[in-house]
């Protein structure tokens, strides 16, 4: 399977918190429990991709903390709602590889995805899931920069 290639600079908003790879499913569960209960896809402003929503996990390892968030994608900050954090993630390439299924029953293309990965490049440590909330359905986006860190923006004051 060869994956769709898009290359972009993202901005998001949500909420961020540090996880570990043994909790990360209930931790990223709870920030959008969360989110919901909060309403924060209807306090974000400049959205670009409205009814989608995206778990950005970066600085990922198998045995140490490393950052999990759920977002939205924006054309802006603009101002932050007081529980979420701002983020940019700068110019790059990514690979898009599509979810098969229909939540909750998805399928992530794991075993496709590192049959194509790139021989000779360091594991990627940040991966982007976007979901399409009326479609139930989603995408795995790999950046082709391995290590790729987001730039802190903003953050509410409770964030």
């Amino acid at each position: 399977m060869n994956p769709e290639m898009i290359k972009t600079e993202l901005l998001v908003i949500g909420l961020e918190s540090t996880t570990r790879a043994q909790t990360v499913a209930d931790d990223v569960h709870a920030q959008g429990e969360t989110a919901h209960q909060l309403n924060l896809p209807g306090q974000i402003p400049n959205q670009t991709d409205s009814g989608t929503h995206l778990i950005v996990l970066w600085n990922w390892h198998p045995e140490n903390d490393f950052q999990a968030m759920t977002a939205v994608a924006v054309s802006e900050a603009g101002e932050l709602p007081e529980q979420c954090r701002a983020y940019r993630f700068s110019m790059c390439e990514y690979a898009v590889f599509p979810i098969a299924g229909q939540m909750p029953d998805l399928v992530e293309p794991w075993e496709e995805i590192g049959a194509w990965y790139p021989e000779g490049m360091d594991a990627n440590t940040t991966t982007i899931r976007k979901y399409y909330d009326a479609q139930r359905t989603g995408e795995i986006w790999i950046p082709m920069e391995p290590h790729l860190k987001p730039e802190l923006l903003d953050s509410g004051v409770d964030a």
